[in-house]
This record gives structure tokens, C-alpha cells and sequence, in this order.
């Protein structure tokens, strides 16, 4: 008997041990507040932010989008979100809001932002 998620699709192995994939689901969470910001953005756009940031060495997750890849700075993660339309789906988060300053103007506009 294979398994199967709520909308009728076969479930997928995960592409990584439980421990990295709990590793990213902290990113997540973090990257979702308390402080933070929500843009998106065409995928060409997000260069100069990522210029800032170093790529976790993780495989990417899933969700909510495959791929969804994380950065990290000093006091922030970055979570981005490629649903493959072209456009790409940016959150940051940080637990103090002026580890947000470098981040105001990073080539787009955001659509929500708290820094």
C-alpha cells in the first residue's frame, strides 16, 4: 500500500536526513519573523540581496514551493521561493529589526517590510 498526501497525490521520499530537514524547518520559522519582509519579485531582481547573503549547503525543501532555497547574514535569514513562473517569492526575518537596515533597498520593492 503506498501513501498518499490529502490531495490524492503519491507521497515523495525526502531528498535529505531528518536532521537537515529539521535544520530547515527552523529556517523557515525564522524567516517568517518577528521582524521581516515579503516581496515578490521577478527572479532577476533578487541579485543584489543575495550578494549580501551566503546559500545554506542544504538541499532544497519542497515547501511551499520546489525549490525553496535559504541565505543567511548576520542576524537574518532569507527564504526564497521558486515557484518557476519566472517570479520568485522573497521572505527575511530577523529577530531584531536593525539587523534589517542593510536590507531596505535590495533592487526591489518589498511588499510588506518591518526594518
Amino acid at each position: 500500500m503506498s501513501a498518499t498526501v490529502s490531495d490524492g497525490m503519491p507521497a515523495l521520499a525526502e531528498r535529505m536526513r531528518l536532521s537537515a530537514f529539521l535544520v530547515r524547518f527552523l529556517l523557515c520559522e525564522a524567516a517568517f519573523g518577528p521582524y521581516g519582509g515579503y516581496a515578490s519579485v521577478p527572479s532577476a531582481s533578487v541579485g543584489e540581496l543575495l550578494g549580501q547573503l551566503r546559500q545554506v549547503p542544504l538541499p532544497p525543501m519542497r515547501w511551499p514551493t520546489d525549490p525553496t532555497h535559504h541565505y543567511v547574514g548576520p542576524g537574518v535569514v532569507v527564504m526564497l521561493c521558486d515557484p518557476g513562473d519566472g517570479d520568485v517569492e522573497v521572505y527575511i526575518g530577523s529577530r531584531h529589526r536593525a539587523a534589517l537596515r542593510p536590507y531596505r533597498t535590495p533592487g526591489f520593492v518589498w511588499d510588506s517590510f518591518s526594518g
